[in-house]
């Protein structure tokens, strides 16, 4: 065979390569995976509910916060975590919350009773946590209680809410 049908052959390979990326991309093959839908839509305490997050919310050091998870995969789990901002710290709470449908967790603490009577703000993050990170969110929800300085590879924060101590 002659120089030309290589030539030739070599062409058409990288006409087909550039037509089926260009394929593969406008059907999306080439797009990140979809991140898990997860978001907070109320915090209880008190007898009130607040369900306007467009300011930050004056909160005792106790609540509940309420939210709903949609198309997290069965193997991940979702987290509320507390980051005091003076602390720079994440604060898992206790257990994980339904990965699909509504939710609700009790008891989630905003500091420790010694700040009591001080102005401190707080961010009420939203976690989904891939099977590794869910294991070492686990070992820090029960064992560790000094705070996470970032969150393990493959945790994302799906949603947020500020929150300042009222008390």
């Amino acid at each position: 065979m002659n120089g030309r049908f290589w030539t030739g052959f070599g062409i058409g390979i990288g006409v087909f390569g550039i037509a089926l990326t260009i394929f593969l991309w406008l059907i999306g093959a080439f797009s990140p995976p979809e991140l898990p839908k997860a978001h907070i839509t109320a915090l209880h305490f008190s007898g009130e509910e607040i369900t306007d997050f467009q300011q930050s919310v004056k909160a005792p050091r106790i609540l509940t916060v309420v939210g709903q998870s949609l198309d997290v995969p069965s193997e991940w789990t979702v987290w509320v975590c507390v980051f005091p901002l003076e602390a720079q710290h994440y604060y898992p709470q206790r257990e994980p919350v339904s990965n699909n449908g509504i939710w609700q967790l009790e008891d989630v603490c905003l500091g420790s009773e010694e700040i009591a009577g001080t102005s401190k703000t707080f961010i009420i993050s939203l976690v989904v946590a891939d099977a590794d990170a869910t294991k070492q969110l686990y070992k820090y929800a029960q064992y560790i209680f000094t705070g996470m300085e970032q969150l393990p590879n493959g945790a994302v924060i799906c949603d947020e809410v500020l929150a300042s101590r009222s008390e």
